[in-house]
């Protein structure tokens, strides 16, 4: 198995921590215990399992086996990330306009989703629906 050369990874010679870090710091370590003749077993930091080294030849060749280090994950198609996190439901005027226009019974199932927030202009179409609704149900 290839791993990264930035993959963080731990490695064990028996019960012994013998490192801890980057893949090519870690492998470096297990290179020189294994050929000290002991036992030793590596570990992804991330998931916890365990990783196969391929440790045949010298220190130079084993490293070169390594994957670059992984520069930005890239991503595939659609909508970019902009490091925004959306907390809220927010609309623009016009999707208030639309829903104003129609009917509560027929905006209801939006409404339901979202919870509606007097805007900054009066009253709000959130509470001028509900006043709507109210008043339909006690007419």
């Amino acid at each position: 198995m290839t791993v990264p050369a930035d993959q963080p990874l731990f490695a064990f010679e028996g019960l012994r921590l013998l490192a801890r870090g980057p893949a090519a710091e870690v492998i470096a370590a297990a290179k020189t215990a294994t050929d000290a003749g002991g036992p030793v077993l590596a570990f992804d930091a991330a998931t916890g399992g365990v990783v196969d080294l391929d440790l045949r030849g010298d220190l130079a060749a084993v490293l070169a086996r390594l994957t670059p280090a992984s520069g930005p994950k890239k991503r595939g198609p659609g909508r970019p990330k902009l490091g925004v996190t959306a907390r809220e439901v927010t609309l623009l005027p016009r999707h208030w306009d639309w829903l104003a226009g129609h009917l509560p019974t027929e905006a209801c199932w939006f409404l339901d989703l979202v919870a509606v927030h007097p805007s900054a202009r009066g009253r709000g179409l959130g509470r001028r629906l509900v006043d709507h609704g109210l008043s339909l149900a006690n007419a």
